[in-house]
């Protein structure tokens, strides 16, 4: 059943919303299953990004949380973020509500708001970071034009090195002609090679 909705999970065809909702309940058993370890390592290079900073009380978006994996690994980590998350799931936001990590948590789309609501919806946070939701299926790197309206410094996440392959030219209109650009290997899933972005 797991390995099944994984797999839908990565097909553009298929109702993501309906399918985040059925498997929001066996969802972190089953990543654990699998060895997934992006948001710990996600984590371990925002905290180098702003060890040099004196202010860690920073507005934090979590873009496309799920039950809060990543959230949970930077309320751990640095306890004084202020965490906002966002997702299309409810049944994943419930679960990641019950974590009590989170200041605020929407349930939107931002592809389906203009960039005046993004503006007028959200305040600028100081970073806004994501693991596992840059891969096939999932969103365009068209989005980062978004997430650039509401964010003060760095947009960090995971990329899987096969969804830059099969978009190489919105990889780079929308990622890597930024003016800032590094990207880093990152251990994410077993079997699975992928980069981590900060731009």
């Amino acid at each position: 059943m797991n390995l099944e909705l994984h797999n839908k999970s990565l097909l553009n065809k298929n109702d993501k919303v309906k399918l985040y909702n059925t498997w929001a309940r066996s969802y972190e058993k089953y990543v654990d299953s699998i060895g997934y370890c992006g948001p710990k390592n996600v984590v371990k290079y925002f905290s180098k990004l702003i060890e040099k900073s004196n202010n860690k009380n920073l507005n934090i978006l979590d873009f496309g949380c799920g039950t809060g994996l990543l959230g949970l690994e930077l309320k751990n980590n640095i306890p004084s973020l202020n965490i906002t998350g966002i997702d299309i799931s409810d049944n994943m936001i419930k679960k990641a509500e019950k974590k009590n990590i989170y200041k605020n948590i929407f349930n939107v789309n931002l592809l389906n708001l203009s960039d005046e609501e993004i503006i007028k919806k959200f305040k600028k946070f100081d970073y806004i970071i994501s693991c596992g939701v840059f891969l096939e299926g999932h969103v365009p790197f068209s989005i980062i034009s978004k997430l650039k309206l509401i964010v003060k410094n760095n947009i960090i996440f995971t990329v899987r090195n096969s969804y830059i392959k099969e978009n190489k030219d919105d990889f780079y209109t929308n990622v890597i002609s930024s003016k800032s650009y590094l990207e880093y290997d990152i251990s994410y899933l077993d079997n699975v090679s992928c980069k981590l972005i900060i731009i």
